[in-house]
């Protein structure tokens, strides 16, 4: 959407220009809508890249209460931190919704947009070294504060640690 609207501002710019120059404005009206095209395709592959709306698909703490209230609850958490504007959070998104999917109902995966929600909940989750930054917490305690966006493996590993913890106090048995 953005490329198009760039594509499209350069193709009138142009054209005007064109028009000024000579009194002929075809060939700069053509390049300014083969411009907009070629801004409406790279608009269309920085969505696919960035995620689209894989951070709109996954549940939103706006709240401090929110937060505390799902700390309570004691099972491992992830929450994404992160602004609409940066790149690096909407590329990470749809590993963190992977991660809510395969981990379903044993693991709470939330979002938090650091710009839109109150300030005690801003407050309550520290950003020190840029977005996104991912916070993991277990049994109500923070466990682990990634910054910058990672490899999904790199969630799942201290996930499935905490899992297997859970799993051995809870005596359940883990085959490999």
């Amino acid at each position: 959407m953005i490329g198009a609207a760039i594509g499209a501002g350069i193709g009138i710019v142009f054209a005007l220009m064109r028009r000024e120059e000579d009194g002929e404005r075809s060939g700069g009206v053509m390049l300014g809508v083969l411009l907009m095209l070629c801004g409406a395709i790279v608009g269309m592959q920085m969505g696919k890249r960035s995620g689209g709306g894989a951070i709109e698909s996954l549940p939103a703490l706006t709240t401090r209460a929110e937060l505390d209230a799902q700390l309570t609850v004691g099972q491992p958490m992830l929450v994404m931190v992160y602004t609409t504007w940066c790149h690096y959070c909407h590329q990470l998104a749809p590993d963190i919704a992977l991660l809510a999917e395969e981990y379903g109902d044993r693991v709470a995966v939330f979002v938090v947009d650091h710009e839109g929600v109150e300030p005690a909940l801003r407050d309550a989750l520290p950003i020190s070294q840029g977005y996104p930054t991912v916070f993991i917490y277990h049994r109500g305690r923070s466990h682990a504060t990634l910054a910058g966006a990672r490899s999904v493996s790199e969630y799942r590993e201290i996930l499935d640690e905490l899992l297997v913890e859970d799993d051995a106090n809870a005596g359940v048995i883990t085959g490999d």
